[in-house]
């Protein structure tokens, strides 16, 4: 029994669990053929009854529909094809119901169907013979409205005539005579009164009014008639209008006339109603019945679906109860197998994870059945060669250890020394490069002065340069404020003198104005012989009253001009003073401006002396710092060198202790 193999246990289990498997799966099949059945019921046969019977109520619809418009038409030809495919309609739809009630008697949920299918087709019958009925009584409507449509023109015609001969014979009588005027405005007024009723009359459709209008017509016909024999009787012209009235009043009121004809139109009117009414209520009770039949095919369709969802509730109470029995069974098949394999693992395991951890004095001793004797056997003869092979390394590590140790320390004093010098070459080389950078800074620090010194020299040359084109500008301003100077007192001058020729003109003004005065005065005296002379002397007054005024402006703005060149001279007299002034700073300017010049040469030349030297010992001190750099570097390379070995080494030290602790672990 122990020789079994495992993998042939498992196949056991596994095996039942698929028989288990296997009954449930054929447990769901029946179940699912079931439903699949009752759902293909319905799906092929009563989903596509029901609309079927929905179809059959959209045609029932639009037959209704279509009975109704016949009402509406108009033309003979048109209602005879529209019936025609009216009765191929309800023809077609009759033997669909019939179709549908065969099929209802194979399905079992349809039991009271044929009885409504029966009672659909009788109200279907019904509905086709008052079709017919309507048909027939519309046919009469048109057929009397087309009589009175060729009759109308006819009539028209007649009305026509009979106005223009009234006009024509009555209209010269009727200018003189009130009566004959009259007779003829009430025969025009009620023969228009007959042409409007009678467009009324082929315009109403409405059986009430079209008798209301058949009345109004006769009794204008009459009264017409008796005012046309009236004013026949008065104007003998007019006897030729007897023939023709007679044929209008026989057109309108004889048996065959137009009133007779709506009579029929009207009659046949009613009845086209009342087929109509009667036909809407057949729809209304054909409507019911197509209502009882798509209402008992939903019902089929519920009662199957319902059926359907009872099947598979049956089907999920039966999963609830089955479902933990086989749960628990497979349960307890995994666990018989899960123990079979587990436990000669676990103990696998624990000895493996006790070899991983150094410890290979143990050996396997559980029960071991199939496949885990030879795991066994393999496990203790490892564990039996890792023991001698541990032995082995516990030797040669302890005598790599001690070589390892003695090259680790000769290779630190090594280093030790070999950084030393570097440290001491590396402070020489940093002082070096301070030493040539601070000499680097001196010699730019002199370069950026003796710059500086030249910049300052160009700026004192500009500036004693500036000082020289102030002092020529200075000179010349003199020059041209005299001038300016000499100029406004010759204009002071010349004001005075003007002042002087306006005072001599008033005064020739004034005395021109006495002399005018007298003129004036002496042409009174002479009286006629004056008159020439006063006007004369009356112009020369007022020429020396305008040359007076004139002289008073000419006054005042002398003065303002002479107030204005005095203050202009003492204005130009300031500015000489201040000129003086500053041509007296321009010149110290340029005397401070020399002595600076003096100073910066000596400064520019000491400077030159320092960049010199300082040049002479950068170049000293990059020489010599680039030569302990050098030996720097090569210092450097041997400690890298020195340092790898050291590193090595402590390695090669590193990796003996961590074998010697390593092999330490280890159980034997």
């Amino acid at each position: 029994m122990r020789k079994i193999s495992v993998i042939h246990r498992l196949y056991l289990g596994f095996g039942l669990l698929c028989v288990i498997i296997a009954g449930w799966g054929l447990f769901n099949g029946t179940m699912m053929t079931s439903i699949s059945e009752g759902t293909s019921e319905v799906k092929e046969r009563i989903f596509p009854f029901q609309r079927s019977v929905q179809a059959v109520e959209a045609s029932t619809s639009g037959s209704g529909m279509a009975v109704i418009s016949l009402a509406r038409l108009g033309d003979s030809q048109e209602l005879e094809a529209r019936y025609g495919r009216l009765t191929s309609q309800i023809t077609a739809l009759d033997e669909q119901v019939a179709s549908l009630a065969v099929e209802a008697g194979d399905i079992q949920l349809l039991n009271g169907f044929e009885e409504l299918a029966q009672q659909y087709r009788e109200a279907l019958e019904a509905l086709q013979q008052r079709a017919t009925r309507l048909q027939e009584h519309q046919a009469d409507v048109i057929r009397v409205s087309e009589s009175v449509n060729r009759d109308l023109s006819d009539f028209l015609a007649k009305a026509s005539e009979m106005k223009q001969l009234l006009l024509r014979e009555a209209s010269a009588p009727a200018g003189s005579d009130i009566y004959l005027k009259d007779l003829l405005m009430t025969v025009m007024g009620n023969l228009s009164n007959i042409e409007l009723l009678i467009m009324q009359l082929v315009s109403t459709e409405d059986a009430e009014r079209l008798k209301a209008v058949v009345e109004n017509l006769r009794f204008n016909t009459v009264t017409v008639e008796q005012d046309i024999e009236a004013i026949i009787g008065e104007i003998a012209s007019l006897e030729s209008l007897a023939p023709i009235a007679n044929e209008f009043f026989e057109s309108v009121n004889s048996e065959t006339g137009i009133v007779s004809q709506y009579y029929d139109y009207r009659s046949n009117l009613l009845a086209v109603n009342s087929t109509v009414a009667d036909i809407e209520a057949g729809l209304d009770n054909l409507n019911s019945h197509i209502d009882q039949m798509v209402t008992a095919a939903g019902e089929a369709a519920v009662q199957t679906v319902d059926n359907l969802d009872a099947t598979a509730r049956f089907s999920e109470q039966l999963v609830y109860y089955l479902v933990p029995l086989i749960l628990f069974i497979a349960v307890v098949i995994s666990v018989w197998l899960g123990r079979l394999i587990s436990i000669p693992l676990r103990a696998t395991v624990n000895h493996l994870s006790a070899m991983a951890g150094g410890d290979y004095s143990r050996e396997l001793t559980f029960r071991a059945n199939g496949e885990f004797i030879e795991l066994k056997e393999s496990a203790n003869k490892l564990a039996a060669a890792m023991r001698e092979v541990l032995s082995s390394l516990q030797k040669a590590g302890g005598e790599i250890t001690g070589v390892a140790a003695s090259n680790a320390d000769f290779s630190h004093d090594l280093s030790q020394r070999i950084r030393g010098q570097s440290d001491d070459l590396n402070s020489i080389a940093t002082a070096m490069t301070q030493m040539e950078a601070s000499c680097h800074h001196v010699a730019e620090a002199v370069r950026d002065t003796h710059q500086l010194v030249e910049s300052v020299n160009s700026r004192v040359d500009e500036s004693k340069a500036t000082a020289n084109a102030n002092m020529e500008c200075v000179n010349e301003l003199e020059e041209q404020v005299q001038q300016t100077s000499g100029k406004l007192k010759k204009l002071e001058s010349a004001s005075h003198d003007i002042g002087r020729i306006t005072e001599s003109i008033d005064e020739i003004a004034n005395q021109t104005n006495l002399l005018a005065l007298n003129a004036a005065i002496e042409s009174a005296r002479a009286g006629e012989f004056g008159r020439g002379f006063a006007v004369v002397a009356d112009e020369v007054r007022q020429l020396a009253q305008k040359t007076t005024s004139s002289t008073e402006t000419i006054r005042g703005l002398v003065n303002r001009l002479q107030g204005d060149a005095a203050e202009a001279v003492s204005s130009m007299a300031d500015s000489f003073q201040r000129l003086e002034s500053v041509k007296s700073l321009i010149t110290d300017a340029s005397k401070g401006v020399e002595t600076i010049r003096e100073a910066v040469d000596q400064i520019r030349n000491s400077a030159e002396h320092v960049r010199t030297g300082m040049d002479e010992q950068e170049d000293v001190s990059r020489s010599v710092s680039r030569n302990v750099t050098e030996i720097s570097e090569s210092s450097s390379e041997n400690l890298a060198e020195i340092e790898q070995l050291v590193a090595t080494s402590d390695q090669l030290k590193a990796s003996m202790s961590d074998i010697e602790a390593l092999i330490g672990r280890f159980r034997v």
